[in-house]
């Protein structure tokens, strides 16, 4: 026959009241970015000299703005919310 053992009650209830407390994300502001306008393919040489994971740009000929970045697999993407 197997004997379990039981946890003490008043452990349980000592933990019940406690709230889990999770750290605030921190914020890092980081200078990834252009405020002139720049074509693709000179963000992509920003992205690759400056050995970043992202690089947000405005669009040469255009006020919007677009990103490029490096997927986990290696492979770099662009955002452009113009298409």
């Amino acid at each position: 026959m197997i004997q379990r053992r039981r946890r003490p009650a008043g452990r349980e209830e000592s933990l019940a009241g406690l709230e889990m407390v999770e750290p605030a994300p921190r914020l890092l502001r980081l200078p990834y970015f252009s405020d002139k306008p720049i074509s693709v393919q000179e963000a992509l040489l920003q992205l690759e000299e400056g050995k970043k994971e992202v690089f947000l740009f405005r669009k040469e000929g255009s006020e919007s703005w677009a990103a490029v970045f490096r997927r986990k697999d290696g492979k770099i993407a662009l955002v452009d919310p113009e298409g």
